[in-house]
């Protein structure tokens, strides 16, 4: 079930990548600051995230967490 959460969370950033090739407006230096904002999510997802799952305070906010990395990520792409 959680890996399947996971790969749902691939599929969104390789969404928003497209969204934003088909908008023209992905510059380089844009592309690195996605980058290193995935590189910092994943950080923080696979290991706080299952550690917290681990001890079982998990309680479904996952999804609204991941929401707005989302939202802080187009709002860098788009240099607002």
């Amino acid at each position: 079930h959680f890996i399947s959460s996971e790969r749902e969370i691939f599929v969104s950033f390789l969404l928003l990548f497209l969204i934003f090739l088909l908008e023209g407006r992905l510059k380089i230096h844009i592309l690195v600051k996605i980058l290193v904002a995935l590189k910092v999510f994943f950080l923080f997802y696979f290991y706080i995230l299952h550690f917290i799952l681990d001890l079982h305070f998990y309680d479904g906010k996952g999804n609204l967490f991941f929401f707005t990395f989302s939202r802080i990520v187009v709002d860098i792409a788009l240099d607002r």
